[in-house]
């Protein structure tokens, strides 16, 4: 449950939607750089297309942010979309409701890691949940953006493993 005033509940509301969307926005760049080369026929099908998995609290404790999480992962992808998308691939979010629970992350990354369609992963909203999951991300080479991560443990990760920070 979120505590505070109905102005505090709002003032971070509007903060931790804007948080998503800046992180969508970002990784719009990151992703230019996943090898999104080659052919950018029309034609439907896996290669049309560019996929981000995103991990996040549908529901749980932290529903309230997983909320305002898709929406704005939303309305960044609806505007990469419509401007051409990525290198000319459609961007597709394929999302896993994880309730922020590091076992619940821990689960679903195997699975996210070895779909070959996903290119990179965003989320979860606590530190815990998406340290449980990044090294399984690492291993396989995929980009993983915890924008709402502030733990040394998260971060420590990737230096721990070689990758950059």
């Amino acid at each position: 449950m979120v505590r505070g005033t109905g102005q505090e509940r709002l003032h971070r509301s509007i903060i931790t939607a804007t948080a998503s969307i800046t992180a969508a926005m970002t990784m719009t760049g990151a992703l230019s750089a996943c090898g999104l080369g080659g052919d950018t026929d029309s034609s439907s099908g896996p290669e049309d297309h560019v996929t981000i998995a995103a991990i996040y609290p549908k529901t749980g404790l932290y529903a309230e942010y997983g909320k305002m999480f898709q929406q704005g992962f939303d309305l960044a992808k609806d505007e990469i979309n419509e401007k051409g998308g990525i290198k000319g691939k459609q961007l597709n979010i394929a999302y896993y409701d994880t309730q922020s629970d590091a076992k619940q992350d821990a689960a679903v990354a195997p699975k996210i890691a070895s779909d070959k369609s996903v290119i990179a992963v965003v989320g979860d909203y606590s530190s815990p949940a998406s340290s449980a999951a990044s090294p399984i991300f690492q291993q396989a080479g995929l980009v993983h953006y915890g924008f709402n991560n502030s733990s040394p443990v998260f971060t420590k990760s990737a230096i721990t493993s070689g990758l950059p920070r």
